[in-house]
């Protein structure tokens, strides 16, 4: 093992004309069909510990991307599928990626590098939306972006519902990518996410569904004959999966995917208190919270619900920013009790619609040991999805990872099972096994 390099020099990669120069870089004189010659032969074994430098010059020059001394070990296999048998054999004859190899991007192996890479890396299609606005009972009111055609009105098609991750709105490649695909979305933007005014001093958060409830049955009443497939991503994951505990069989949807989900509010907010990722993600997403309040600054004073002044704008991480406005805002005793609340963790029992989750083992934001994998082994409609690499709402692959990547694909086949088989016939599937 090469100390400074962090390279194990006999089990690089298996590709001809592959050198190590100086324990510092590779250069690879031949780089297509890497996946072919990796997957006849043993594969490799590499660990990285430096952050190399991407540079083209007269050879092909790669950098390994290992973030601040992660050290991935690059696997590729087959994700591991969790699920209750009927359910599980459904997924494997209708989703042919969950029966292949997830191949990441070899030089962004970690789940760090991979998310962080996303908001670099990953394009924008360009898309135009329909802004709908809807009232709330409050008073309030929150956007509703709709990708559609001029004949797509009350078309007994799929419609797709996709619910963003925590600050983020119709506007985000990982939203834009997914909304690309589908023959009918709409997008859910949260109150102070999108492009509407804040009406009331009321925000959003993972545990309260009343919005979810008003979205999904305006839903109904446009689009009576399609079925919905709602899709949750990161916080979004979260709500949704809160919101089908909360419905029972009387949701609304016909079925649920979740992409990268925090599981247990908890186990999360203590992986984002880490040093490193306190520095790379916790500070900025605290930034984008406290930058939502400042935009709505006039309208939170004048109703004085909480002391915006001097607590949530000096809220340094999430968990701050949750305890001094959002668990107050929503009336929780304490933050402890709100994150309980809005953890889906120990919700699986209660969901009675066939529900697709996808989670990477590596995920910085939700880390694998809060995975409620025994919970799902016996549930009849959640089924869970594991890559080794894909951090937090990324999963790229390929040599140049800014198109599609593997939960857009994931999706993409699973809305189409959706589609073709009908959510009737793939409900009734699971409850006979339930009742054997």
């Amino acid at each position: 093992m090469d100390w400074k390099s962090g390279i194990d020099c006999q089990k690089t990669l298996c590709v001809p004309g592959t050198k190590v120069l100086g324990g510092v870089s590779l250069y690879l004189t031949k780089l297509p069909n890497y996946q072919h010659e990796w997957d006849q032969h043993e594969l490799p074994t590499v660990i990285l510990k430096d952050l190399f430098v991407i540079d083209f010059g007269g050879s092909f020059k790669l950098c390994f991307l290992s973030c601040f001394n992660e050290a991935p070990v690059l696997t590729f296999q087959r994700p591991r599928l969790i699920a209750g048998p009927a359910f599980r054999t459904f997924l494997l004859e209708c989703c042919p990626v969950l029966r292949r190899r997830f191949w990441p991007t070899f030089w962004c192996l970690g789940g760090r590098s991979q998310t962080l890479l996303r908001f670099l890396l990953k394009s924008k299609p360009l898309l135009t939306y329909r802004t709908e606005l809807l009232r709330t009972a409050d008073g309030g009111q929150l956007s509703l972006d709709w990708l559609e055609g001029p004949s797509q009105q009350l078309n007994p098609q799929l419609t797709v519902l996709l619910l963003p991750g925590l600050t983020s709105n119709s506007r985000e490649n990982y939203i834009l990518h997914l909304a690309a695909q589908a023959q009918l979305c709409v997008v859910f933007n949260y109150r102070g996410c999108g492009k509407e005014d804040l009406l009331t001093p009321r925000l959003y958060c993972a545990a309260n569904t009343e919005d979810m409830s008003l979205v999904v049955h305006h839903i109904r009443s446009v689009q009576p004959r399609s079925p919905i497939l709602a899709v949750g991503l990161s916080m979004g994951g979260m709500l949704l999966l809160n919101f089908l505990a909360e419905q029972g069989q009387q949701t609304g949807v016909d079925a649920a995917m979740t992409i990268s989900v925090p599981w247990d509010a908890f186990t999360s907010t203590a992986s984002l208190e880490e040093p490193l990722n306190k520095m790379l993600f916790n500070c900025m997403l605290t930034r984008l919270l406290t930058g939502t309040v400042r935009r709505y600054f006039d309208i939170m004073v004048l109703w004085k619900v909480v002391n915006v002044c001097c607590i949530p704008l000096q809220a340094r991480t999430v968990w701050e920013y949750d305890e001094r406005l959002i668990s107050v805002m929503f009336g929780f005793r304490s933050n402890g009790d709100y994150y309980h609340a809005a953890s889906p963790f120990h919700k699986v029992p209660a969901i009675h619609v066939p529900v697709l989750c996808l989670n990477a083992a590596d995920d910085p934001l939700s880390p694998e040991c809060a995975f409620p994998v025994e919970a799902i082994q016996i549930s009849p409609c959640v089924a869970l999805a594991v890559t080794e690499h894909g951090g937090h709402l990324a999963f790229l692959e390929g040599a140049f990872p800014c198109g599609e990547s593997f939960m857009d694909r994931l999706f993409h086949e699973f809305a189409s099972m959706i589609l073709s088989h009908g959510p009737l016939h793939f409900t009734a599937t699971q409850n006979h096994v339930t009742n054997r």
